[in-house]
């Protein structure tokens, strides 16, 4: 009896993954056959396959293991399953035509981004990212396409923005071969909670960080309260006063967050230098 993989669409990261496993294992003749298949949505696919008991294992990102244990959306119901091993840690990036005007991800507003197909993992993963930057998919077009057809589709301008898999990525580097793109970096998001931390921390005196704040996002969640822009901006505005209020709506707009010289503690300070990119 082979040893049966489930891993994602043809070309993807997992794919790629599975076969490689494939020929590691197969080194060890009491192993073989072992049987790579495509599961088209990954990893909801993937733990529904497990269920079903169609696979022995299966390639799933690690935020959708405890979504399936519990039973929780996407998922029906609960799947017992574990983690087995770690594949990679490669982070999900979106990309965008390299002559477009797209320069940061909350630039995909109004404009049409390929997410995945609608039931997948990475539909899901578009949804928490997005999420997380202020965005919901009202904000933007999406597109539910594959990574193969959405690339294509983003190289015959069909599509503005994809988000893409960790690499390796067979679809990613066959389509920066045919055309010239640029990641849409996420700095601007991860620099304007450095810069709430730290007028937080000043704030209240070094008595509260903006760990207190996630935290009491965290506890929303856990009663089933919104945990969207608005939340936020009520949190924010009443530990910071308007400019609470004011200073997120800028970033979302572009404005560049810049910390202060001692914004990540009295060991750093804050230098300008040119780089390449």
């Amino acid at each position: 009896m082979s040893l049966r993989i489930g891993t994602a669409e043809a070309n993807s990261t997992f794919l790629t993954q599975g076969q490689a496993l494939k020929s590691v294992l197969e080194r060890n003749a009491s192993l073989a056959p072992v049987d790579v298949s495509v599961s088209a949505t990954a990893s909801v696919e993937n733990a529904n396959r497990l269920a079903a008991d169609d696979i022995d294992f299966g390639f799933m990102a690690s935020n959708w293991i405890g979504r399936a244990k519990n039973g929780e959306a996407p998922f029906a119901q609960k799947i017992d399953l574990r983690m087995v091993a770690p594949m990679n840690a490669g982070p999900l990036f979106l990309i965008a035509r390299a002559v477009g005007d797209l320069r940061v991800v909350t630039d995909v507003r109004r404009r049409r981004l390929v997410v995945g197909p609608q039931q997948s993992g990475m539909a899901q993963h578009a949804r928490v990212i997005l999420g997380a930057l202020g965005l919901t998919f009202s904000d933007f077009v999406p597109v539910y396409l594959d990574f193969a057809a959405g690339a294509d589709a983003l190289a015959r301008r069909e599509a503005d923005a994809q988000l893409q898999c960790p690499i390796p990525n067979a679809v990613m580097t066959a389509l920066v071969e045919r055309t010239r793109v640029r990641v849409l970096p996420y700095d601007r998001g991860s620099m304007y909670f450095a810069v709430v931390d730290e007028e937080v921390r000043a704030a209240s005196g070094g008595k509260r960080t903006l760990d207190d704040l996630l935290l009491a996002m965290l506890d929303r969640r856990r009663q089933n309260l919104p945990v969207d822009e608005s939340a936020w901006v009520e949190m924010v505005t009443k530990e910071l006063g308007e400019k609470g209020k004011t200073e997120f709506e800028a970033m979302l707009a572009g404005s560049i967050q810049l910390p202060e010289p001692g914004g990540f503690g009295p060991c750093f300070t804050r230098t300008t230098k040119m780089l390449r990119r």
